[in-house]
């Protein structure tokens, strides 16, 4: 039996170096895979938003299309839009980056549902300064740099769009 204990303990031994020490992982806030010593990090977190739409159209309205079944109301859910943000730092805590993707309902940029918002590496040179090189989004309108967890109303208003620069 001691032979099996010891066995089973030198095989434990070996298996150690897979251990996770090298690395850390976790949430705090956001879902995070990070090395021990601090020089690499990559946060990952994203939204969806739905929504549920139901329209109720009197009986005596409808107009019975050919081939489709007639019904009084509609409904159904549908996902406005969902974004996933990877960020983090590498080689030391001065050089982040982020890429951040999101994906539309109607593919409205260049009919292409599929965009990237933000992608880039940037530099911290202290003093709040920084050398930022990449595609990020543009500081023009307030309301559109707002993130879509902190708006007020479920879309953005018509004026946004019209002055956009995206």
């Amino acid at each position: 039996i001691r032979d099996i204990v010891h066995g089973v303990l030198d095989d434990a031994e070996t298996r150690k170096s897979l251990d996770s020490s090298g690395a850390e992982a976790g949430y705090n806030r956001n879902f995070f895979v990070a090395s021990t010593d601090g020089k690499f990090r990559l946060d990952v977190n994203g939204q969806v938003q739905t929504r549920f739409s139901w329209n109720q159209v009197p009986g005596s309205a409808l107009v019975p299309t050919p081939g489709l079944p007639s019904t009084a109301s509609e409904y159904g859910c549908e996902m406005q839009s969902v974004r996933i943000n990877l960020f983090g730092n590498a080689f030391d805590p001065s050089w982040t980056y982020r890429v951040q993707f999101a994906y539309e309902r109607d593919g409205a940029q260049n009919l292409t549902p599929l965009r990237f918002e933000d992608v880039y590496l940037q530099k911290a040179l202290g003093n709040g300064f920084y050398v930022r090189a990449g595609q990020w989004m543009n500081f023009f309108n307030y309301e559109q740099i707002v993130s879509y967890k902190t708006l007020q109303f479920a879309d953005r208003s018509l004026v946004n769009q019209y002055f956009s620069t995206l």
